[in-house]
């Protein structure tokens, strides 16, 4: 009866080791750009951001998911600081200081850049 037991959380863990590679391995659809302030403002770019995380499947996790899941949940910020720019990510980390942009959430790190970038 154990053996029976070890052998199903292995299955069932193998299974869900194998979905996360998968999902995390596909490739991404669409592209964002760098945010340019000459062409839209962050309010428009922070919606098209957050509609190429639905695109691609990016943090679509609940909050019961487990802690493997949620670092992978934690790509948002690594993908957002990947495609600003490099102007507006100086301006950022000046926003986040002293504290680590990592350690905000793609949301936060959003407003702060949109009460930064709004039109007067």
């Amino acid at each position: 009866m154990t053996i029976l037991k070890i052998a199903k959380f292995f299955c069932v863990f193998q299974l869900s080791v194998h979905v996360v590679a998968y999902v995390m391995a596909l490739p991404l659809v669409g592209s964002i750009g760098e945010f340019d302030t000459s062409t839209e403002t962050f309010t428009a770019y922070h919606e098209r951001l957050k509609q190429y995380f639905v695109a691609n499947s990016i943090d679509l996790y609940s909050s019961e998911a487990s802690e493997a899941v949620k670092a992978a949940a934690n790509k948002k910020v690594a993908v957002m600081i990947s495609v600003i720019s490099k102007k507006t990510y100086g301006t950022l980390r000046d926003l986040c200081s002293p504290e680590n942009r990592k350690d905000k959430t793609c949301e936060q790190l959003c407003e702060l850049l949109e009460r930064y970038f709004k039109p007067k």
